[in-house]
């Protein structure tokens, strides 16, 4: 970074587009790192430069702009900035279609990303119903590249799987919810054998949400094993990061809890409430 700059001082022109690069690829690693100040100015810088150089130059810089506004959506997301956050990433949405449209197949995986995190920003408004559709778009789109490159996308289309059931669920559809996170489980389950870490913290979350449909439907013999193995993968995870998933895990013991007792296995409500308990929340 540190070279960048001073070559942008003596030959802007030339190196303003790999010094705004660099600073994209800085606040990702910075936001990975849990920096998200330092990560949110550094894409601001780096939006500063991409804004005038997208005018000047579109078909040259326009894929950089809408990629400098994904990174800028992602971290003022981490800081609940949603009515910014969405008039961002719609902004984005906006250049990624032009540029599917005009040059389709190139930017197909960012139109997608583009469309699941647009679904996310309108159901924090409670527009359900839009939000559903774009995730059913980017749905889509996942199952045809699967089809083609299977291995690949797979965690893409199971996530996806995932948000379509909470738009769902929101919707009070809990039936076709019930279908589709039934699916994202099992694609997460054939992931968990090769990449156990990777996707353990996916299934977990997928899981609780699996729990959840089956307890509004009554399924209560199907929720009960649904809830003891997202509480048992969710164990190691706090191990590894206690601030990320202590909470969760909490939440996801307590559930088991009233589960046991609601079904009159009162020692393991006991054990399980005691386990809460020494958590320390």
């Amino acid at each position: 970074m540190s070279i960048y700059w001073w070559l942008v001082v003596y030959r802007p022109n030339e190196y303003h587009p790999f010094f705004t690069d660099s600073l994209d690829q800085l606040s990702v690693c910075l936001l990975d790192c849990g920096h998200h100040v330092k990560a949110l100015r550094a894409t601001e810088e780096a939006l500063n430069i991409y804004c005038p150089l997208a005018v000047d130059r579109p078909d040259e810089f326009n894929s950089h702009l809408a990629y400098s506004l994904c990174n800028f959506y992602s971290n003022l997301s981490h800081f609940d900035h949603d009515e910014e956050a969405l008039k961002v990433i719609e902004e984005a949405m906006s250049i990624y279609w032009r540029l599917e449209t005009d040059r389709p197949g190139e930017f197909h995986q960012d139109f997608t990303s583009s469309l699941g995190w647009l679904s996310t920003s309108l159901s924090k408004f409670g527009c359900h119903q839009e939000a559903l559709e774009k995730n059913e778009e980017a749905m889509k789109i996942y199952r045809s590249l699967v089809a083609s490159r299977s291995n690949e996308f797979q965690p893409k289309l199971a996530h996806s799987l995932n948000n379509t059931s909470l738009h769902l669920s929101a919707l009070d559809c809990y039936e076709e919810a019930l279908g589709a996170i039934e699916e994202a489980v099992n694609i997460f389950h054939l992931l968990m054998v090769d990449q156990p870490r990777v996707f353990n913290a996916s299934l977990a979350c997928s899981l609780s949400n699996l729990f959840d449909i089956l307890s509004y439907l009554d399924h209560i013999p199907e929720a009960l094993p649904v809830i003891e193995e997202t509480a048992n993968l969710f164990q190691p995870l706090v191990a590894r990061h206690p601030d990320l998933f202590t909470k969760t895990f909490a939440s996801a013991l307590s559930r088991l809890s009233s589960y046991y007792s609601d079904m009159g296995q009162h020692r393991e409500a006991l054990q399980t409430q005691m386990e809460v308990d020494g958590l320390g929340l």
